[in-house]
């Protein structure tokens, strides 16, 4: 693994909103160019990392100037969770929601949330306090267990 310093990307919108999130990418901050002709990227080198970064730097600026333009003409919010989930569709990672939809604690909770509206045994509609209070206890026991138990885990182990 990489050491080094976390490279963030700033962002500021309208000259008066400041947005801020890791990229996820570390560089050795000695690598960083501060001339203001190319400020906030490596400096040039051979070293094929710095190259990649660089490259994956100017990725990102492109791919955020195309958002904030189309977010602009829209009228999406940008926030700091908005551009969280613009770097991790730059780098195809996976955005807070898609990690959440993949966990089994946020099924049974949703489960729990729904659960008025679920056919019960008898064949009416809404589960009873016990069955609501048996999926919570079960919840809890699986984020004692495994924080981050995710629902391929289960299904293959089952």
């Amino acid at each position: 693994m990489l050491c080094g310093a976390s490279i963030y990307v700033n962002l500021t919108i309208a000259n008066k909103k400041q947005l801020r999130k890791s990229t996820g990418l570390k560089i050795n901050s000695k690598l960083w160019k501060l001339e203001s002709d190319n400020y906030g990227f490596p400096n040039n080198s051979d070293e094929a990392n710095k190259k990649n970064t660089k490259t994956d730097l100017r990725k990102l600026q492109t791919h955020l100037l195309d958002k904030v333009n189309i977010a602009n003409g829209d009228g999406t919010i940008m926030n700091n969770d908005w551009l969280k989930d613009q770097i991790n569709i730059c780098f195809n990672l996976k955005t807070d929601q898609e990690i959440k939809n993949e966990l089994v604690t946020f099924w049974i909770q949703d489960l729990i949330e729904n659960a008025h509206s679920i056919e019960n045994a008898k064949g009416s509609i809404g589960l009873g306090t016990s069955r609501i209070d048996g999926y919570k206890a079960f919840k809890n026991t699986i984020k004692d267990y495994k924080k981050n138990l995710l629902v391929s885990d289960w299904v293959l182990s089952h």
